[in-house]
């Protein structure tokens, strides 16, 4: 009937007709792909497939801070509008914003229910809120009963096209018999008969995709506006050198700043993910899931944030971790273990004055509390946590979930860690805290989700460097 042709006329409206001041626009895709010729524009910042999860939110998250930020800066000037604060603020090129979505009844079904509310709640407010300041919503929906009432009472304008049956028409206001042969694009504005334009001049997508691209390079050579900021995705590959060494807070390295590390690039702002270790941190896993790699860069970030810290490794010693981290205490399974484990026990005993001071990484706990050695390695672990010491274990899940005596029950009684490509049972089962629903391809190697005090965070582990193993 022309609904993404419709859309599609609205944003290139919005990019070419200047008169009203600029306007971006952003659209969330749950149709047949009609929206990503508009990609090319550069008024336009993102059109997103409604099966990217993470991108969704993203813009919605996007729109709903530019609202709240955009309401605080209009009732500094008393403005009313985005056209009084144009006036009233002298700043003509304060956007407007239009969120498209094609494919309304599929967005609502993916988001109203269930786990993924909160980001069709925030959609609502957007609707609801946005208008006053120049965010504007557009939706399209195959039929008039698939806009819920909470929402088509915020719509102010409706344009009716094509429909399937005679309810449909009744309950759009419309005669039944007005569109019945009607071509793509005729439908009702109000009370006026209307044809949607095409940009090109044909219904051929190829064509009006090659007029997408045309229109584009002329903006950019013609229309002197900065473009639509970008939404961006969570990277695959982030490294460790190119993000901050420590955070302001954590900058000192003393015992009177907490413990933290800068590790990867979290995934709500897209900015540097900190974990923090006051408590036991537990990495866990599937095989080939990067724990080495997950080992390997906290304990660099450590040194990073905190160059004078004491590196204590405790495994067999196998992966290439104990080789890619210059430690100062080496421990490995073996005859004289025992003795060692007692002797790193005092070494942490004697700094119990300088929290923080100390960081002690156990590979692999699982399989270690299994050993004869389990007592000492428990004790090991209790007195580093009542000194306030960097504990740092990890294991594969499946093994972690089957282990929960000795030394593996102190590793799990703080619910602080690390799952990596995980399940979406790991959460309860690891650290009673539930995960939503996840897709193992949204998690390549090294992407996992970072559990502390009840809340979870999304996030990419940095590289250390190409060479260390995953």
């Amino acid at each position: 009937s022309g609904k993404s042709t419709f859309l599609r006329t609205m944003a290139v409206s919005a990019g070419a007709s200047t008169r009203g001041g600029p306007c971006h626009v952003y659209g969330l895709d749950f149709g047949s792909r009609g929206l990503h010729m508009l990609d090319a524009l550069p008024h336009v910042g993102a059109i997103v497939n409604g099966d990217d999860d993470e991108r969704v939110g993203r813009v919605l998250r996007m729109l709903r801070d530019t609202i709240d930020e955009r309401a605080v800066r209009y009732a500094t000037v008393r403005a009313g509008s985005i056209t009084e604060y144009r006036a009233l603020a002298e700043e003509p090129d304060e956007p407007r914003i239009l969120l498209l979505i094609d494919g309304f009844p599929a967005f609502r079904q993916d988001y109203e229910i269930g786990p993924r509310m909160r980001t069709y709640d925030r959609f609502q407010s957007i609707a609801t809120d946005g208008r006053q300041v120049g965010v504007h919503v557009v939706v399209a929906a195959d039929r008039p009963s698939a806009i819920p009432a909470a929402l088509g009472s915020m719509i102010q304008r409706r344009l009716v096209l094509r429909l399937a049956g005679e309810n449909d028409y009744v309950l759009a206001g419309i005669d039944p018999d007005a569109l019945v042969e009607a071509p793509p694009g005729r439908g009702f504005a109000e009370a006026a008969e209307v044809q949607i334009a095409v940009l090109g001049g044909s219904s051929n997508t190829a064509e009006q995709a090659m007029a997408m691209h045309q229109l584009a390079a002329e903006m950019i050579d013609t229309i002197a506006r900065d473009p639509a900021p970008e939404i961006g995705r969570l990277p695959d590959v982030v490294h460790l050198g190119s993000l901050p060494s420590s955070t302001d807070a954590g900058a000192g390295g003393d015992a009177e700043t907490p413990v933290e590390a800068v590790v990867g690039i979290e995934d709500e702002s897209l900015g540097s993910m900190v974990v923090r270790l006051d408590d036991p941190l537990f990495v866990i896993g599937p095989p080939r899931s990067g724990k080495t790699t997950t080992l390997v860069t906290l304990a660099l970030a450590l040194r990073r944030a905190r160059p004078h810290i004491v590196l204590a490794y405790v495994g067999d010693g196998r992966s290439r971790l104990v080789d890619a981290v210059s430690f100062d205490h080496v421990l490995r399974t073996g005859s004289d273990l025992r003795a060692q484990l007692e002797q790193l026990t005092d070494v942490v005993v004697g700094h119990g004055s300088r929290p923080g001071s100390i960081a002690v990484l156990l590979e692999d706990a699982p399989r270690l509390s299994n050993l004869d050695e389990d007592p000492e390695l428990t004790a090991l672990f209790e007195a580093a946590a009542r000194a306030g010491q960097v504990l740092i274990a990890d294991g594969e899940t499946s093994a972690a979930l089957n282990s929960s005596w000795g030394l593996m029950k102190s590793v799990r009684v703080s619910r602080h860690g690390i799952a990596l490509v995980p399940d979406q049972f790991d959460g309860d089962a690891m650290f009673k805290t539930p995960f939503p629903p996840l897709n193992r391809r949204d998690y390549p190697p090294g992407r996992g989700i970072y559990v502390r005090n009840g809340r979870i965070t999304r996030f990419q582990v940095a590289l250390p460097d190409l060479d260390v193993a995953t």
